[in-house]
């Protein structure tokens, strides 16, 4: 099949929604030759943070001459960004051989008792059997949701990782912390040590009764690892720079190729989780590796600057604690600036919560949606703003929407696109393909 196909066909198991479980995609791994087990892994789950975490450790390992894979979603401008081989995007060609090679399995699994397989498993699949057939020193696993029951955790990591649990996709995981909590615990293995982030009191109970249960060595922010003397910085040399205590050394004067200073603590986690993969494969993690791959690493849509000539910023926060952090950011990096907001959420956040704590920031709010299904009205989003005395502009399409903001803001104001990573994703590379790419400078 083409590229075109593979996705038509990706796009015909999206009806299935969401199925939890293990079942259908071990039966296909199985059919496949189980090409797992060729593979080494570490194993990220969270609320927040995954994605930048996960290229953290990708960029640390490979400044220390790894080969290096790694499978995130979800994706945001090409299908393909989500399955990376020492930062090449496997090819639309090579996706389409992918998915033809097995499409046989897929159908087989899908015809028996468990139903369908999903968009999420298939790709799970996919990125392992390509994995295998590339043979990669490492591979870093993103779970899509959760943890426990997700399709990435049919595998057996070196070590698992979980970045900052808070409350989000309550519907299928729970309504408290401590549940939701759990799901992501999930992911830890019997013997296999753990590396997690700063976490609320009431989640990191739950991950160390986990911990204890499975006799799962636990490295923990602030008891194994921290980070201090963290600033950020849009003049000069910009980024995030800070000091970080790891399990084995401290890293001192590093520099972050991204904003804000919640990335100093993903930094923090990325690293410790570097420490401890190379500890178990019996290698020592250099110094210079982690301060080279600070440095180089990128993740974009998250906290993305450009200039237009205006500042514009691209974040994909989607959640209260996405928004807090991009509250942070804005606040260290522009504190006399006012923000126009060009914001689109899906239905199921907290909207107005969101827009509450973006409020104080805010010169304007342009409520808008991502062409995606399950996006909260404009309407709402607008009702939301005017609720906190902020003007607000209604206006379809993101694109059209970031146009407008860019038109209006003034010279003491900066332009922020946020709220959802569907929406950043079709903005971006509507704008990418567009007149004002040509004069679009990426802040780096």
């Amino acid at each position: 099949m083409t590229y075109e196909e593979a996705l038509n066909y990706l796009a015909s198991l999206g009806k299935f929604g969401i199925k939890p479980g293990l079942g259908r995609v071990s039966t296909a791994l199985n059919l496949c030759g189980n090409p797992e087990r060729q593979l080494r892994f570490i194993h990220i789950a969270g609320t927040n943070g995954k994605g930048s975490t996960t290229a953290m450790v990708a960029a640390i390992l490979r400044s220390a001459g790894l080969k290096t894979a790694r499978f995130t979603s979800p994706h945001l401008c090409d299908y393909c960004e989500r399955i990376v081989v020492d930062e090449q995007p496997i090819s639309h060609a090579e996706f389409a051989a992918l998915i033809t090679d097995l499409q046989p399995a897929i159908d087989k699994v899908s015809a028996g008792p468990d139903g369908s397989m999903t968009e999420f498993e298939v790709l799970t699949l996919a990125a392992l059997y390509y994995f295998a057939s590339r043979q990669p020193d490492v591979c870093i696993m993103e779970v899509g949701m959760g943890g426990r029951l997700d399709s990435t955790n049919v595998i057996v990591p070196v070590v698992s990782m979980i970045t900052p649990v808070d409350m989000d996709h309550m519907d299928r995981l729970g309504n408290t912390l401590a549940e939701i909590a759990a799901e992501k615990a999930g992911i830890i293995k019997a013997g296999r040590p753990v590396v997690i982030a700063r976490q609320k009191s009431e989640a990191e109970k739950v991950i160390k009764a986990h911990c204890q249960k499975k006799n799962a060595h636990l490295y923990a922010f602030g008891d194994d690892f921290s980070v201090t003397d963290i600033s950020t910085t849009f003049a000069g040399t910009s980024g995030t720079y800070c000091t970080i205590k790891g399990i084995e050394r401290n890293y001192e004067g590093l520099r972050i190729n991204l904003y804000g200073k919640h990335q100093a603590e993903n930094a923090a986690t990325a690293v410790a989780g570097c420490e401890v993969f190379a500890a178990n494969i019996g290698r020592q993690l250099d110094s210079a590796a982690v301060q080279r791959g600070l440095t180089e690493v990128i993740w974009p849509g998250r906290f993305e600057i450009f200039q237009l000539p205006q500042t514009l910023v691209f974040d994909g926060a989607h959640n209260m604690h996405g928004i807090r952090g991009l509250v942070g950011a804005l606040t260290d990096l522009f504190p006399t600036q006012r923000v126009r907001f060009v914001t689109g959420i899906l239905d199921n956040r907290p909207v107005e919560e969101m827009i509450a704590a973006l409020a104080p920031l805010a010169a304007h709010f342009y409520a808008t949606a991502a062409d995606y299904h399950g996006v909260a009205s404009p309407a709402r989003i607008a009702k939301a703003a005017a609720d906190q005395g902020v003007a607000t502009s209604v206006v379809e399409g993101g694109l059209h929407a970031l146009r407008q903001a860019l038109s209006e803001a003034q010279p003491n104001e900066i332009v922020c696109l946020c709220g959802s990573l569907y929406l950043v994703g079709e903005v971006r590379s509507a704008l990418q393909n567009s007149s004002e790419n040509s004069s679009a400078t990426r802040k780096e």
